[in-house]
């Protein structure tokens, strides 16, 4: 595989507290999220990692409430680090029926995704033991098994 040709992408989704924006609709809270993405030419390769970060007023909001048991130099310390999806974009689907999404900001014209939350816990464990460096690595090796692989043994 040439890594020339693989792009590493890190996006992020900052946290958010929607609960009083709309008196009549409640659209929650949300911590912040990573998202690692190797992208190539056959499509992309993503895993979503959600920090357990809040905004600082949930935090207080729900420590005054007690609903925390960590603090850190009296600051409220929320959630705990999780893997939330390894998944696919690719541009064609990759099984029978598989629906195209209707917008994609990995790939342009939409994408056909797919992805796991069971599947997140190794590449978090990757990350928790060997770093950026690591995670890399893998997301290119689960790359290469999605979209390099599949489509030699479909030529042959």
């Amino acid at each position: 595989m040439d890594k020339a040709k693989l792009e590493h992408i890190i996006k992020t989704r900052p946290p958010y507290d929607k609960t009083n924006k709309d008196p009549n609709k409640n659209y929650g809270v949300g911590s912040m999220l990573i998202l690692f993405i190797v992208k190539g030419d056959k499509g992309a390769i993503q895993f979503q990692l959600n920090t357990g970060g809040f905004l600082r007023e949930v935090g207080c909001k729900w420590a005054n409430e007690g609903k925390l048991t960590y603090s850190f130099n009296n600051e409220p310390m929320l959630g705990i680090i999780q893997g939330w999806d390894l998944g696919y974009h690719s541009p064609i689907p990759m099984y029978g029926g598989q629906s195209k999404m209707k917008s994609c900001d990995i790939i342009k014209d939409g994408c056909y995704y797919d992805g796991t939350s069971l599947g997140a816990d190794k590449p978090l464990q990757i990350y928790i033991e060997k770093g950026e460096e690591g995670l890399w690595e893998f997301l290119e090796e689960t790359y290469k098994e999605r979209f390099e692989e599949r489509s030699n043994n479909e030529t042959h």
